[in-house]
């Protein structure tokens, strides 16, 4: 019977003997398209063929989109609303309250409502499939 990429399958094996550890993730679900996990995988094997075609030395690299490539996409302005313990904590936090739109702090961040937040989670970790460590981080800038 014939193997499906063997000789690609033959170099991983070859190199995955030479460093300790040897990690390399792809989302199944997105092979066809153009999305940004399609993209991700696209470069994830790349990088698995430049590692195996690499026959010395040790490196731990980690796959990171910038954010020009991942802007928050969020829902319209007009159409914003924040529950009274938004609007509690706003004040707390001596932010002023606009009357519509979004709530800035002083820093330009934006104050996501927290009827928005676990959308907004579950559809940036949907593009990138980042943990729950980089996804916050990325969510805090």
């Amino acid at each position: 019977k014939h193997i499906k990429h063997a000789e690609e399958i033959l170099h991983l094996l070859e190199a995955v003997q030479l460093p300790a550890e040897v990690a390399i993730t792809h989302c199944r679900e997105h092979t066809k398209s153009n999305t940004d996990p399609e993209k991700g995988n696209r470069l994830a094997d790349n990088k698995a063929k430049q590692a195996a075609e690499r026959r010395s030395g040790n490196q731990i690299l980690t796959l990171i989109p910038t954010n020009k490539d991942h802007q928050l996409e969020l829902c319209d302005q007009e159409k914003v609303t924040y529950s009274k313990s938004d609007q509690q904590l706003m004040s707390e936090l001596k932010v002023q309250i606009p009357s519509k739109g979004w709530a800035l702090l002083e820093d330009g961040r934006i104050i996501i409502p927290s009827t928005l937040i676990w959308n907004l989670v579950k559809k940036e970790h949907d593009k990138t499939h980042w943990g729950a460590d980089a996804l916050y981080e990325y969510l805090s800038q």
